[in-house]
């Protein structure tokens, strides 16, 4: 048990003092993503994630997020990024073709809830 003090206010008689009791919240500080995806692709094919944030694109291919992968880590691709705290998103993933047709992964969408503070990691797998 805390030996910590009690939480309290002390206000004029009369008067009305709001008190901001929170616990758990985001302090209005973005969560940092990451989002990998193992997806095997086609020569030129370009993998991309896109969901219900404006941050994911809104579900609009051409502002999808692309992915990418480094050198040795082929299948895997991989994007970072900032997405609002304590957030439940939706996502799915999508592959462009060299002709510009897209593909969409199979599947209901993705769904998660970014956490209040620190950051979100997904490890997927193309579907």
């Amino acid at each position: 048990m805390s030996s910590a003090p009690r939480r309290g206010d002390t206000a004029a008689a009369g008067t009305i003092s709001p008190i901001d009791e929170r616990w758990n919240v985001s302090d209005g500080a973005p969560a940092a993503a990451a989002f990998h995806a193992t997806a095997t692709t086609a020569y030129g094919q370009n993998p991309y994630l896109a969901g219900n944030l404006a941050e994911l694109g809104g579900w609009d291919p051409a502002k999808a997020v692309p992915l990418t992968t480094g050198s040795g880590s082929y299948p895997v691709w991989s994007a970072g990024l900032q997405l609002p705290a304590g957030t439940p998103i939706a996502y799915e993933y999508l592959l462009k073709n060299p002709d510009g047709t897209v593909i969409w992964e199979s599947g209901d969408n993705r769904t998660a809830t970014t956490p209040p503070t620190g950051t979100f990691t997904a490890d997927d797998t193309w579907r």
